[in-house]
């Protein structure tokens, strides 16, 4: 990707330090302020061109999107807040600065709606297809985390949309106005 310092330059500029992110992305690691007595919950999500989206039919904002949706969605399942993710983008020879930029305000506006900065991660490019990974962090803010194993007997599952269906774009829709 032509530019990858002008991305990093412009991608420092885009978040903040905050009262929870002491050292925003743009540094070697980020610095967080983790509440004490608070637990902190890791996970990662990734998407692939042509297994989870089309990228000759989705937009790069629509990709970013998702792939920050994908671990959002995993937060409301074991009931924690999100607090801050980190992405690495496997961007495809050629790739624009443009279209890049593109796929981090899509991250952006899923995880401003729920004051989820993005601290960090990597780019690269390659001759492969888009592939990109997110891993969020989360706080449980003193509720005990919703687990699989921990259903009962006689307990509902709620599901709050259809499942499967990936690559037609599920976790594709911003839940804050697009920007």
């Amino acid at each position: 990707m032509p530019g990858e310092f002008d991305f990093i330059q412009w991608l420092r500029a885009q978040e903040r330090a905050s009262d929870f992110v002491l050292v925003p992305a743009g540094d070697d690691m980020a610095a967080l302020r983790w509440p004490e007595n608070d637990l902190l919950l890791v996970g990662v999500d990734q998407v692939l061109d042509g297994v989870h989206f089309d990228s000759s039919l989705h937009s790069p904002r629509e990709i970013g999107a998702k792939v920050m949706n994908r671990n959002l969605s995993d937060c409301a399942a074991m009931a924690c807040l999100p607090a801050a993710a980190v992405v690495s983008a496997a961007l495809p020879k050629g790739t624009t600065l443009e279209y890049a930029k593109e796929l981090y305000l899509g991250m952006k506006a899923a995880g401003d709606a729920f004051a989820c900065s993005i601290v960090g991660g990597d780019t690269g490019s390659w001759a492969g297809k888009l592939a990109m990974s997110l891993t969020v962090l989360g706080r449980s803010a003193g509720i005990k985390p919703v687990t699989r194993n921990g259903a009962s007997p006689n307990q509902r599952i709620f599901v709050t949309g259809a499942l499967g269906g990936s690559i037609r774009g599920r976790h594709m829709t911003f839940v804050a106005a697009r920007q």
